[in-house]
């Protein structure tokens, strides 16, 4: 260390400590080699008696110790102490969460640090979760969940204990954990995505089931491949009489259609298709909505002349599964048959020169449906079986005809 460098790291003035600290980080950022060296030497800010000074050394160490594991492995266990302070200000606490983040961690002696230091801590808040003081919950939820992004096996056992957060009695508590685990997601993604829905399969509580659901909702908004593993959960609680209940899945469900349109009737007919015959007029009425509304866009934009035949395959698949399902309150299914009759009329009077002829004899045909009473489940079946005719014979004749 040259005179002048020493100069500065043993002065008196906090302002000449901070350029010495700031000169060797920015040496071992652009030289890796003189590192370690440093990297000793900027321990000293970590007791600096300036708290921006102490805020330097932390940055620079987690800078540093992110180039290897080298380096990170001397640097979890002075960041554990520095958190376990029960004095430590909250900027000191969030800048060393931050700095223990980027630390290196391909090495399983980084790792086997990192895991015992981080699930000491961890497991010291944990006890705070149930504490009577909301600020005492509210601040526990927010520890764990950034030890979590530091090392998420060192907190996978307190997901429990933090989901339960997301029914507590205290509505900033219960934001702050929604929060918390929506941030852990983004980062964990597949492995705290896995620990939630299994732990739906488990869960008793209706509204923290749907505060879990809603939470993955929230993130299939940037990871739309999880979708299917939430909409049998989330579908499933549409036949739930509560009011409440339904209102929270109607916004799911709105949330999973944006992220991945037309998944319902694209993917899961055959729910959606459930849902027409269901008990419950919640469930119900979004199954209608969801025909009326989704699939109609789709068949709109098959209806050209030279998309017929996936127009009509379409309509045949569900037409299919609204018989195969007949015994469950077909009646309510009415609406769709004159739905998807209007739809094949519309569809059909678009074609052109010779199959125009064959296709107003289909239209006719489907005019005489619309004309019954429908009075009669017999009379519903029997209606969806001449439709399901109708368009299985406009495939062979219009295609025959070309």
């Amino acid at each position: 260390m040259s005179s002048n460098l020493s100069r500065l790291y043993f002065s008196q003035d906090a302002e000449e400590r901070r350029l010495a600290y700031q000169f060797l980080g920015e040496i071992a950022l652009q030289k890796p080699k003189f590192a370690l060296s440093i990297m000793k030497l900027l321990m000293k800010a970590l007791v600096d008696k300036n708290i921006d000074n102490r805020l330097q050394g932390i940055h620079y160490l987690g800078e540093i110790g992110a180039i290897s594991p080298v380096f990170s492995r001397d640097l979890i266990y002075p960041f554990i102490i520095i958190l376990l302070r029960s004095d430590i200000e909250p900027v000191l606490e969030f800048h060393t969460l931050k700095a223990l983040e980027k630390l290196c961690k391909d090495s399983g002696q980084v790792r086997d640090f990192l895991q015992r230091g981080i699930a000491d801590l961890a497991y010291l808040q944990a006890s705070k979760l149930c504490l009577h003081n909301a600020a005492d919950r509210q601040a526990a939820v927010w520890r764990i969940s950034k030890l979590g992004k530091v090392y998420f096996p060192a907190v996978i056992d307190l997901v429990p204990a933090l989901v339960n957060r997301l029914v507590d009695d205290d509505d900033t508590v219960k934001a702050i954990a929604y929060k918390a685990l929506l941030d852990l997601l983004l980062v964990i993604k597949d492995d705290l995505a896995g620990i939630l829905l299994s732990n739906l399969e488990i869960t008793e509580n209706t509204i923290l089931k749907l505060q879990v659901l809603s939470l993955l909702a929230d993130f299939s908004k940037g990871e739309a491949r999880i979708i299917k593993s939430i909409v049998p959960l989330v579908i499933k609680e549409l036949e739930n009489p509560d009011r409440v209940v339904h209102l929270k899945i109607q916004k799911i469900l709105k949330i999973l259609e944006h992220a991945s349109p037309c998944i319902f009737t694209k993917d899961y007919k055959d729910l959606l298709v459930g849902m027409l015959g269901s008990n419950s007029r919640y469930a119900y009425h979004w199954a209608v909505k969801t025909f009326t509304s989704s699939f109609l866009n789709q068949l709109h934009e098959l209806s050209a002349p030279e998309h017929l035949a996936a127009f009509t395959a379409e309509i045949l698949s569900i037409v299919h599964l609204l018989l195969k399902n007949q015994q469950r309150n077909i009646m309510q299914t009415r609406v769709i048959l004159m739905m998807l009759i209007y739809e094949s009329k519309e569809a059909f009077s678009k074609q052109n020169g010779e199959a125009a002829t064959i296709a107003a004899g289909l239209i006719e045909s489907l005019t005489q449906i619309q004309r019954s009473s429908l009075a009669s489940q017999t009379e519903v079946v029997a209606a969806y079986e001449k439709l399901e005719t109708i368009l299985t014979n406009s495939h062979v004749l219009l295609h025959g005809n070309e």
